[in-house]
C-alpha cells in the first residue's frame, strides 16, 4: 500500500508457519480512477498464486484463488444496507470478475469457496465479520460457519498500531453467548525502528493467522479472505502521521473510534501556519 497521497496496487506475502516459506502471493487487481477516489471501498480483487512469484512471471490464469470485493458505499453509523457492509468473495481459480456486469457475477461458473462479510450494524461496539462456507446470505448470519470479532470500540491509529496491535478473535458459528474463541488473526507488533516508521508513515501491516485444527479448505480460505478484508476495512484509511496541506497541519490519528461500522478519527493537530 501507499502513502496517503497516493494509492498503489496492495500486495500481499502469505507465509507458512516456519515465517520463512512462502505459501502464497496476492496481488490486487483494480481501476486506478476507483481505487484512487474511492479506496479502500473501491471495487477490487485479490489473485492469489500459490508459492512465491516474482511479478513479472506472474500470469493471472495461474491464480488459485480470486478474491472479490465489490464496491461498497462509504461506512455510515450505522452499515443497515447491503451496499454499506464490506465482503470478500472467493472463487476458485481465477476469474476476472472486474470486467463483469452484476447480472454476470451471478452467473460466474466458478464455484464460491467462502465468503466473509460484515453483519448489520458491524457488530456495533464491536468490530465483527461472519464467515460462510459458499455464499453468503443477503441478510442474516444464521448460517455463519464462523465470526471474527474485533476489540472493543477503538481500533487504528498509533494506540492500535504502534502500542496496542489488535487482536481478533474467531468463534464457532455467530459467536454468540458463552461461546469461546477457537483461534485469532492477530496484528503483529512492529519490529524495530524501521517498523514503527512503516506503521506511523504507511498502511503497510503484518499478521498472523492462526487456522482453527478443524476447518475445511474453504474455511481456511474464507480465513484469508476475512484476514485480508481486515486490513481493507481498518488499516487502509490513510497513515497514522500525515500533512494536511490544505489546512498546514500535521495531522497524528491517535486510534479510531467503532461504532456501527463507521471509523471515527481521533487526531492531535499541528499547526504550522502563521496566523494560527
Amino acid at each position: 500500500a501507499g502513502f496517503n497521497c497516493c494509492r498503489q496496487l496492495n500486495a500481499y506475502t502469505l507465509y507458512e508457519e516456519d515465517g520463512k516459506t512462502v505459501a502464497y502471493s496476492v496481488r490486487e487487481q483494480s481501476n486506478i480512477f476507483c481505487r484512487c477516489c474511492c479506496a479502500p471501498v473501491h471495487a477490487f480483487q485479490l489473485n492469489v498464486f500459490a508459492g512465491a512469484k516474482d511479478p513479472k512471471d506472474e500470469k493471472v490464469d495461474d491464480a488459485v484463488m480470486t478474491m472479490y470485493h465489490p464496491f461498497k458505499i462509504p461506512p455510515c453509523c450505522p452499515i443497515c444496507c447491503n451496499m454499506c457492509r464490506g465482503e470478500m468473495v472467493v472463487y476458485d481459480g481465477y476469474v476476472d470478475v472486474l470486467s463483469k456486469s452484476a447480472e454476470e457475477i451471478k452467473n460466474i461458473q466458478n464455484p464460491i469457496l467462502s465468503t466473509a462479510k460484515q453483519p448489520t450494524c458491524g457488530g456495533v461496539f464491536q468490530p465483527a465479520i461472519n464467515i460462510f462456507d459458499g455464499a453468503a446470505p443477503e441478510e442474516g448470519n444464521d448460517k455463519a460457519t464462523y465470526t471474527v470479532k474485533g476489540p472493543f470500540c477503538c481500533i487504528g491509529g498509533l494506540c492500535g498500531n504502534v502500542c496496542f496491535p489488535p487482536t481478533f478473535q474467531v468463534y464457532e458459528g455467530k459467536g454468540e453467548g458463552d461461546s469461546k474463541a477457537l483461534t485469532s488473526i492477530e496484528k503483529d507488533f512492529p519490529e524495530g525502528a524501521g517498523g514503527c516508521v512503516q506503521q506511523v508513515c504507511t498502511t503497510a501491516d503484518n499478521f498472523t493467522i492462526n487456522m482453527p485444527t478443524e476447518s475445511t479448505p474453504a474455511s481456511k480460505a474464507a480465513m484469508l479472505g476475512s484476514s485480508l478484508l481486515i486490513d481493507y476495512l481498518f488499516f487502509e484509511e490513510g497513515a497514522n502521521i500525515y500533512c494536511d496541506v490544505m489546512n498546514q497541519e500535521l495531522v497524528c490519528v491517535c486510534c479510531n473510534l467503532y461504532l456501527c461500522g463507521a471509523l471515527c478519527p481521533c487526531t492531535i493537530r499541528f499547526s504550522f501556519a502563521e496566523n494560527k
